[in-house]
């Protein structure tokens, strides 16, 4: 017999790592204090103090080194598929699905995912962190002693970096790999092959990283994109629970990038009918990989297209992890709310 969870309280957990939930703070609280009318009462967890895995061949979670009573659903605002993926095989429901966090935290498993199904997607090459340094070497330092052009039109960005962080133009990432941001030096990118070497003469850059960031970025998985024409404009699509709830235009500001946390402009944005058309076939997409999950398809998801200078969308990335601030700027949906009582409905029926 279905038990019956109208009118008992239901707890949930919202899973952040620290440095997150320092940052969403405000966000967490919003969630705290309206999931009170929807009989949900929202728990923080943090990732850090979290351990799971198995013993005795059984699955586990403790928290802070203890047992804990858990939850009965998950808002999941940590990039950690792997969690995500264990709470659900204790038959936990999680927002989003394993599956979701997994394709939509690593941009070259997206681009596979929805390529070859009729969705317009930027020219995308994938390289290993442990191949970058030979990617660079065959395809830009030989162009490149003739002319600047190949790596001026192009972009570089770590598969799982958001908000526009990890985000270069190659002739700049080409100088944070190779000069450590020092100015006027010159240095070399060898030939992992026969030990040739490019002299790259490297002249100021002001938006470079420190020694850490450097170091954390040459461990990690890129993809190589053109620089797209255009007026540095896109679009973000708002999904929840598989429905379109609104788009936002964001235009950059002095930069390639237009990501709002970067100081881009927002406006609010109506989808034509073919651009709806292709964020449903997304949906679609999404739904037909996840028919057997507590939580099919996108639940609450930012969907990203780059306007190029024909008007056209290109599909750029799907934030797992989307965040409300622009919606909320430029719209009087009350995101959270509508968030929260789409959990409410969906345990209800379950």
């Amino acid at each position: 017999m279905r038990e019956d969870k109208s009118n008992r309280i239901l707890t949930g957990w919202m899973i952040y790592n620290l440095e997150d939930y320092k940052k969403n703070e405000a966000y967490y609280n919003m969630h705290k204090e309206k999931g009170v009318k929807y009989n949900l009462d929202i728990q923080l967890i943090l990732v850090e103090c979290l351990s799971f895995g198995i013993k005795n061949n059984r699955r586990f979670v403790t928290y802070n080194g203890e047992d804990i009573h858990l939850p009965d659903f998950v808002i999941m605002r940590s990039r950690y598929s792997l969690i995500s993926k264990q709470l659900e095989l204790l038959d936990i429901p999680v927002y989003n699905n394993s599956f979701v966090s997994e394709i939509c935290n690593n941009k070259a498993k997206a681009y596979q995912l929805l390529s070859n199904n009729g969705i317009d997607i930027i020219d995308t090459e994938f390289v290993s962190a442990s191949t970058i340094n030979q990617y660079i070497y065959n395809n830009v330092s030989n162009q490149h002693m003739e002319s600047d052009a190949s790596i001026e039109d192009k972009i570089i960005k770590s598969v799982d970096g958001h908000g526009g962080t990890e985000v270069y133009l190659l002739k700049d990432y080409i100088d944070l790999l190779t000069h450590n941001n020092k100015s006027n030096a010159t240095c070399t990118i060898n030939n992992v092959y026969d030990n040739k070497s490019i002299g790259h003469n490297i002249t100021n850059q002001t938006d470079l990283t420190d020694n850490t960031s450097i170091k954390n970025i040459q461990l990690k998985d890129m993809v190589i994109q053109p620089l797209i024409k255009g007026d540095n404009k896109d679009v973000r699509v708002y999904v929840l629970n598989n429905k379109i709830i609104g788009a936002v235009l964001r235009q950059g500001k002095n930069s390639f990038k237009s990501n709002y946390s970067l100081g881009g402009e927002v406006s609010l944005y109506n989808l034509s009918p073919s651009e709806v058309s292709i964020v449903n076939k997304i949906i679609s997409i999404f739904n037909n990989y996840t028919k057997n999950y507590y939580i099919q398809g996108l639940f609450y998801v930012g969907i990203d297209f780059i306007i190029d200078d024909s008007g056209k969308f290109l599909f750029n990335e799907i934030e797992d992890v989307v965040g409300s601030r622009m919606l909320y700027q430029v719209s009087d949906i009350d995101i959270v709310d509508v968030y929260l009582k789409e959990i409410q409905d969906r345990l209800k029926l379950q």
